[in-house]
C-alpha cells in the first residue's frame, strides 16, 4: 500500500490576517527505484547460533537515506534458493520471529547496527535439523 500525502493552502496577509484553510488534495507517493541488494551476505553457524550480517542496503538503488524500519525474514528447508525471490518470499511459509534472536532486532534495525552493518544472531534451535536452510529477506522503509 501506498503512502498517502495530503496537502492544503492556507494564506495569511502583512496584518497576520489568516484565510480558512483550502480544499485538502491527497495523492499516492510512489516510491519508483528499488533497494539495492544486498552484497556482502555472511552467515557463520555454530553448535548454538546463526550468526547473520550484511550491510544494509540504500532504499533508492545504492543510495537513499530511509534505512530499513523493520526486517521479515523467511526461510525453509524445503524449497531451493534458486526460485526466484518473489516466488521463494511467498512459498516461505516460516518466519524468524524476535524471541528467536539472541542479539539482534527485525523490528528496530537501529538497535541491532553498528554503523551501516546489520547483525542478526539466531537460536540454531529455531532451524530444522540436518540439511540446509534458505534464506529470502525484505525490508520496510518509509519514503
Amino acid at each position: 500500500m501506498l503512502p498517502v500525502q495530503h496537502i492544503y493552502f492556507q494564506s495569511v496577509d502583512e496584518s497576520s490576517n489568516t484565510s480558512p484553510v483550502s480544499n485538502v488534495a491527497s495523492f499516492a507517493a510512489y516510491d519508483y527505484f528499488p533497494p539495492s541488494a544486498v552484497s556482502d551476505l555472511s552467515a557463520v553457524v555454530s553448535q548454538s547460533a546463526v550468526r547473520i550480517a550484511f550491510s544494509a542496503a540504500g532504499e533508492d538503488g545504492d543510495v537513499g537515506d530511509s534505512p530499513a524500519t523493520s526486517y521479515e525474514l523467511r526461510f525453509s528447508s524445503t524449497l531451493s534458493p534458486s526460485l526466484p525471490p518473489d516466488t521463494f518470499f511467498a512459498a516461505a511459509t516460516d518466519s524468524l520471529e524476535e524471541i528467536d534472536l539472541v542479539q539482534g532486532s527485525l523490528e528496530d534495525p537501529d538497535a541491532t547496527s553498528a554503523g551501516d552493518d546489520i547483525l542478526l544472531v539466531v537460536n540454531v534451535t529455531t532451524f530444522p535439523i540436518g540439511g540446509s536452510v534458505a534464506f529470502s529477506m525484505r525490508y520496510q522503509s518509509i519514503l
